[in-house]
């Protein structure tokens, strides 16, 4: 009996309306990841956490980050960015493919006394924070301590600039790099 149902032709049309159905469903929504020379690739900001525990994560603007309000648009999640709790916020800066960018102020912001407490508080608890590009994702810490003079009086720098470093192969990009320092 179990062979005559696998042979029949009902059975058949059944497992390709189910495939047909399931592979549609998985892939849409996906991009291409496929890209035009000078297209727009845009850059999502994630969450923030100590690197001692990341299981203890933030959502990025919980710390007084520049956010320029015309790029704070959400990007739609998965499945999976959501189970991994993921907070997907377009971020401040414009990368276009294949395009060499010379270094730019995204912005600049005066710090409160609570903004300023709260970057110390992260710098001193080695906090890092996510950004992903063409869904591959990239690190950096907020800051660093630096001890000065001979009583080692700490110093909080924050890590001001950015350098991202773009590996492409075609039309795809295949590698992506951050590199977070301050100039001061």
């Amino acid at each position: 009996y179990q062979r005559r149902v696998r042979d029949s032709p009902m059975f058949r049309i059944v497992v390709c309306l189910f495939l047909s159905l399931f592979l549609s469903f998985v892939s849409c929504g996906l991009s291409s990841h496929q890209y035009e020379d000078g297209e727009e690739v845009t850059l999502f900001v994630n969450r923030v956490g100590p690197h001692r525990n990341p299981q203890e994560t933030y959502s990025y603007h919980s710390l007084p980050f520049c956010a320029n309000p015309k790029h704070i648009e959400s990007k739609s999640e998965g499945l999976g960015e959501a189970l991994l709790g993921y907070e997907l916020v377009k971020g401040p800066f414009l990368i276009q493919f294949k395009q060499q960018v010379k270094p730019t102020v995204t912005c600049s912001k005066v710090l409160t006394d609570k903004n300023a407490h709260d970057l110390a508080y992260a710098i001193k608890n080695h906090y890092w924070y996510q950004y992903f590009l063409d869904d591959l994702p990239m690190w950096g810490m907020v800051g660093e301590i630096q001890y000065q003079g001979e009583v080692h009086y700490p110093v909080y720098k924050i890590f001001t600039h950015q350098k991202f470093e773009i590996s492409y192969n075609g039309n795809q990009i295949i590698h992506v790099n951050l590199t977070a320092r301050t100039l001061r």
